[in-house]
C-alpha cells in the first residue's frame, strides 16, 4: 500500500514538471480588443524540450459582469478558434505560433472581459492527457 502512494506522489511530481509547456505571449493582463475586428493572438512555447504529444487548443474570449469574469476551465464563451497548434521555430529565437481571430461585435458593450487559451496533450509512457488553462483580463474598446 505504500508503494502505491509514493507511486502517486512521484506521478505528480513528474506532472508539476510538464505544467508549463504554453503561454498565451498577446494578448496579455490590460491588453484593449476591438470588438469586430481582428486580433493577433500569439501563443508561445517556453520550453521546446517538454515531451508532449500535441493534441490542439482553443481560443475564446468572455465578457466579465461588474469586474467578475467567469473561470474559463468552466465557461469559456465565445470560441474563436478550436484545432492544431503546430509552433516552429522562429527567427527571433522564439518558439511560437500566431493565429488571426475576431473579436465579436456582442463584445462591445462588456467593458472588460476575459481572453482564454486551453491546451490539451499528452504527456507519458501511458499517456495521459493534460489541460492547461491560460488567460488574460482584457478590455473592449468601441
Amino acid at each position: 500500500m505504500k508503494f502505491f502512494a509514493s507511486l502517486a506522489v512521484l506521478a505528480t511530481v513528474v506532472a508539476s514538471a510538464f505544467a508549463d509547456t504554453i503561454e498565451l505571449g498577446y494578448p496579455v493582463d490590460g491588453s484593449g480588443l476591438l470588438p469586430g475586428h481582428n486580433v493577433t493572438v500569439q501563443v508561445v512555447q517556453p520550453q521546446p524540450y517538454e515531451p508532449c504529444l500535441q493534441v490542439g487548443i482553443a481560443l475564446a474570449v468572455n465578457g466579465c459582469i461588474r469586474e467578475v469574469c467567469p473561470d474559463p476551465s468552466q465557461q469559456m464563451g465565445a470560441v474563436l478558434y478550436s484545432g492544431p497548434w503546430e509552433p516552429v521555430q522562429q527567427a527571433d529565437g522564439g518558439i511560437y505560433q500566431n493565429f488571426s481571430v475576431s473579436i465579436p461585435m456582442f463584445l462591445g458593450g462588456a467593458g472588460s472581459g476575459i481572453f482564454s487559451l486551453t491546451h490539451v496533450c499528452l504527456i507519458g509512457t501511458g499517456p495521459e492527457p493534460m489541460i492547461e488553462y491560460r488567460n488574460a483580463t482584457v478590455k473592449f474598446h468601441n
